[in-house]
């Protein structure tokens, strides 16, 4: 099961309002329409959205079809600071480019309980319930993953990173939150790079699917069948996602 509209919408499915103020709803459904599938969708995600029964479609990714190894994703709050305010150490401006900036205008915080000023007590509160939410999150991972695996990793180095006497977002840049054997090197600006575009163009689905992009030797052994899907051109001034491959993970 999941949430359908979180508040009510009027006959044109807009937010509908009463004094300036939405109305909650929050029905219960089985399905979410998505976009999950790549050949469901174009590079701009413009592809209408498909109907994902919960319980079967989530476990597809997040299980791999095994009720019993069923795995959570972390709320990955450096994530989103990335995709709203990216800081990646890079000098050329293609590297401050992202799908969300525009957020950074509204007046509402990324965690909206916690509101702009990342050193206010309303923002500690809102980042301690993710905190606890996560903790939650490795839990699970621990209990049906035999206590290695990728999803497991992924929320460890982030609980390592936001423990509890962390204050702020207490944000630390991409490659500086690699794990495994091989981590990225933040000190290396090709690592810096191809981690841009593993963030902003390959975490949506390889942050839970068969491997996790901020594990370097996890992308190195599978640095051939990357560059045969990269695209080309993935921004208009950017070159191809196979020239930044080669001189990291040759």
């Amino acid at each position: 099961m999941t949430y359908g509209p979180f508040v009510k919408l009027d006959s044109a499915g807009k937010p509908e309002k009463i004094d300036g103020a939405f109305q909650e709803n929050g029905p219960i459904i089985f399905n979410l329409k998505a976009t999950f599938d790549e050949d469901d969708r174009d590079p701009e995600t413009n592809s209408a959205a498909q109907e994902y029964f919960v319980a079967d479609s989530c476990q597809q990714c997040h299980g791999g079809f095994s009720q019993v190894r069923g795995k959570l994703n972390f709320l990955d709050t450096d994530h989103w600071f990335d995709r709203v305010l990216p800081e990646y150490g890079l000098t050329d401006s293609k590297f401050n480019e992202e799908d969300f900036t525009s957020l950074a205008q509204s007046p509402f915080g990324l965690l909206y309980d916690g509101g702009k000023d990342t050193a206010a007590p309303e923002f500690a509160s809102a980042f301690d319930a993710i905190r606890k939410f996560n903790e939650e999150v490795k839990a699970q991972n621990t209990e049906v993953g035999g206590g290695n695996n990728f999803q497991l990793n992924a929320v460890t180095k982030w609980l390592e990173l936001h423990g509890p006497g962390a204050s702020g977002i207490n944000r630390v840049p991409p490659a500086g939150r690699g794990f495994g054997t091989d981590p990225w090197n933040p000190a290396r600006e090709e690592d810096r790079k191809l981690v841009y575009y593993l963030n902003r163009y390959c975490y949506r689905c390889h942050s839970s699917v068969s491997y996790n992009v901020f594990d370097r030797a996890a992308v190195a052994q599978r640095v051939a069948g990357i560059n045969e899907r990269a695209v080309m051109s993935v921004t208009p001034d950017s070159g191809c996602l196979r020239t930044e491959f080669s001189p990291v993970l040759p």
